[in-house]
């Protein structure tokens, strides 16, 4: 507009890259709680151990991507 040079904000910039973090987190953290939901609701009767374990290891995978 006055042809003046865009400042760089070193703190703002950080701050970006932290929320990236922060939202990957909560992505995580939504997912995880849906699947215990859905979990929760499942009979006894009908448990499946390997579903379980297969959600607890994708969620480890995730939050190890980190």
């Amino acid at each position: 507009m006055f042809d003046l040079e865009i400042s760089n904000y070193q703190a703002l910039n950080e701050m970006i890259e932290k929320n990236k973090v922060y939202d990957m987190i909560y992505d995580i953290y939504k997912k995880h709680r849906e699947n215990v939901k859905e979990w929760s609701m499942t009979p006894w009767s009908k448990l499946d151990t390997l579903i379980l374990q297969n959600g607890a290891d994708t969620h480890e995978k995730m939050v190890l991507r980190l």
